[in-house]
């Protein structure tokens, strides 16, 4: 990226930065909130692309990757708990009244995000990312959550095995004819 691209983008992200700081100002609402932390995330990406940020992981999630299939609590009470711990970490499973609503909902945040992701990266992403290390980690922290599923949704089978109530079974969820 020559000077001059650098300097344009900075010009052009300016004005859009300083809109967002002056909502961030504002008495709290919810809209500032989810405008400054996807705006946030993206300021913050060359970080994570050299791989000098890193975020933490859940150990739920460090557990799930390391076993999915392993030993499940023995009463549905310890199901539960497992269960929701999995949840706060990968969010709502599919029999959760609700769970598509909040997975198509459109927030300023991702309007934000959209808006200014262009302006900040490092040219030739993908290689920078692969020489230090942050795509293997990013590859690693997808495995983890998809083990996360699959333990939850091998709980749940134990859990309705068991003869326990939803969430430590699935919830009956009626199909809708439309994607």
């Amino acid at each position: 990226m020559t000077l001059s691209a650098v300097s344009r983008a900075a010009r052009l992200a300016a004005p859009l930065l300083a809109v967002l700081a002056a909502g961030c100002a504002t008495p709290a609402r919810k809209a500032s909130a989810d405008i400054a932390q996807p705006i946030g995330e993206v300021l913050s990406q060359p970080a994570k692309d050299l791989n000098l940020v890193r975020e933490a992981q859940s150990p739920t999630l460090v557990t799930a990757y390391a076993n999915p299939y392993g030993e499940a609590g023995r009463g549905c009470e310890q199901i539960v708990a497992e269960i929701r711990a999995l949840d706060a970490a990968i969010g709502q499973d599919l029999d959760t009244p609700g769970w598509k609503a909040s997975v198509e909902s459109q927030t300023p945040g991702a309007f934000a995000h959209d808006a200014v992701r262009d302006l900040v990266g490092l040219p030739f992403r993908g290689v920078v990312r692969r020489i230090s290390g942050a795509d293997r980690r990013d590859r690693v922290s997808r495995a983890m959550v998809v083990s996360g599923v699959a333990r939850r949704a091998y709980l749940k089978g134990r859990g309705q095995a068991a003869g326990c109530a939803p969430p430590a079974a699935p919830s009956p969820v009626p199909v809708s004819p439309k994607p």
